[in-house]
C-alpha cells in the first residue's frame, strides 16, 4: 500500500506497534533498505571489547578495562533487547522500528515478554507460555542444526535472555549504565560485605570469625535520585554494585552470537540469501555458565541517614520558581551596584 515519490519510486508503508502505541514506517525502496540496515549491523564489536580489554584485568590499567567491558555490556545488553524488540514487534520492518524506539517503549516490549503474557498481542507472534524459548527455536531454526541440538541450544539462549530482560528491567542496573556513560559519574572499584556475631554489645566482631557473603575487586560506587515528592524534592542515595568482569566478557560474547542469529533470522525472513546468513554457537555449553558466576551479595546502598518527606518543607514549584527569580535579580543587582 503505498504512492510514488517524484521520481515515480513505488511508495510503501509498514504498520506495527512501538511498545503500546501503532506507528507507519514510510519509505521507497523498503526491503532493500532494510536488508542493508540488517547487514551493516555488526555485534563482532563488542567482542572485540571483550578480547582487547580481558587481558588488561591482569594490569595496573585492571580498574579501567573493567569498566571499559562494563560500559560495552550495557551497550551490548540493550542492543539485544532492541533486536528482539523489533524481532518481536516489525520483524519486516526492524530498520523503522530500530530508528524509532524510545526507551520507555522498548522497556514495554521486554515487560510485556517477560512478566505480561498480555502484552503480547502488541506484537506479531504467538509465543505460549514460553514466549523466549519459543521466539529462540524460530530465530535458530534457518541454521539447519539437528533437532536436538536445535532444542539445546534454543534453550541456552532463550534462559540467557531471560536473565539479560530482567537485569534490562532493573532500575539500579540502568542507573549504574547511565552512570557510566553519562559523565562517568562513578568511583570505580568492589566491595566486601561480611557478616559475624558480636562478643560484646557495641564491639565489632572479629574479622577472623566472619562470614564473607559477598567480595569483588571490581565494581562501582554511584548516586541515585530518590523522589519525596514528585519531581520537585528529591534527594539521593549512595549504591554500590559489585562486578565480576570475566562473567561479562563470556556474556558479550553469548551477546554478540544473540544478535547475529537474531539479524540473520531477519534477514532470511526478509529474503536475503540464507549462505550469506551467520548462525554462531559455541564449542563448549559452558561458556554459558561462565556467564552467570556472581560475585555474591553484588548491590549495597542505603548507609547514609535516610532523608523522608517528613524532614522536608514542601514548597511548591511556584514558590521555588519565585525565589530562584528574585535570587537572580539580588544578584545582578549587586553586580550593578559594585559596578561590574
Amino acid at each position: 500500500m503505498g504512492a510514488e515519490d517524484d521520481q515515480g519510486v513505488p511508495v510503501e508503508c509498514y504498520k506495527h506497534y512501538l511498545g503500546r502505541r501503532p506507528q507507519v514506517t514510510w519509505g521507497a525502496e523498503m526491503g532493500e533498505r532494510n536488508l542493508t540496515f540488517l547487514r551493516g549491523l555488526d555485534p563482532h564489536y563488542f567482542v572485540h571489547i571483550a578480547e582487547t580489554q580481558a587481558p588488561l584485568l591482569e594490569t595496573e590499567s585492571r580498574q579501567y578495562a573493567a569498566a571499559t567491558i562494563r560500559v560495552a555490556y550495557g551497550q551490548a545488553l540493550e542492543t539485544l533487547m532492541a533486536v528482539l524488540g523489533a524481532t518481536l514487534q516489525a520483524p519486516g520492518c526492524p530498520l523503522g522500528w530500530m530508528v524509532s524506539y524510545q526507551n520507555n517503549e522498548l522497556r514495554q516490549v521486554i515487560e510485556d515478554l517477560v512478566t505480561s503474557p498480555s502484552g503480547l498481542s502488541h506484537t506479531t507472534w504467538d509465543l505460549g507460555s514460553k514466549p523466549l524459548l519459543r521466539l529462540a527455536g524460530a530465530v535458530l531454526e534457518p541454521a539447519g542444526w539437528p533437532a536436538d541440538e536445535l532444542n539445546r541450544r534454543a534453550l541456552l539462549f532463550s534462559q540467557a535472555w531471560s536473565r539479560w530482560c530482567h537485569e534490562f528491567l532493573d532500575e539500579i542496573s540502568k542507573a549504574e549504565f547511565n552512570a557510566m556513560k553519562h559523565g562517568t559519574r562513578t568511583q570505580l572499584g568492589g566491595f566486601s560485605f561480611s557478616i559475624g556475631y558480636e562478643t560484646a554489645p557495641g564491639v565489632a566482631a572479629d574479622l577472623a570469625t566472619m562470614r564473607t557473603l559477598g567480595a569483588s575487586e571490581f565494581g562501582s560506587t554511584f548516586a541515585v535520585p530518590v523522589k519525596l515528592q514528585g519531581r520537585l524534592h528529591q534527594t539521593s542515595r549512595t549504591v554500590s554494585r559489585n562486578w565480576l568482569p570475566v562473567a561479562m566478557v563470556h556474556s558479550l560474547h553469548i551477546m554478540a552470537a544473540s544478535i547475529t542469529n537474531i539479524v540473520s533470522f531477519l534477514r532470511i525472513r526478509a529474503g536475503d540469501d540464507p549462505t550469506t546468513c551467520r548462525y554462531e554457537f559455541f564449542s563448549n555449553d559452558s561458556v554459558f555458565e561462565r556467564a552467570c558466576d556472581r560475585p555474591g551479595v553484588h548491590t549495597i546502598s542505603g548507609f547514609a541517614p535516610e532523608v523522608t518527606r517528613e524532614h522536608i518543607t514542601a514548597w511548591t514549584g511556584a514558590e521555588v520558581d519565585m525565589e530562584l527569580r528574585e535570587d537572580h535579580e539580588r544578584f545582578l543587582a549587586s553586580r550593578k551596584d559594585s559596578g561590574e
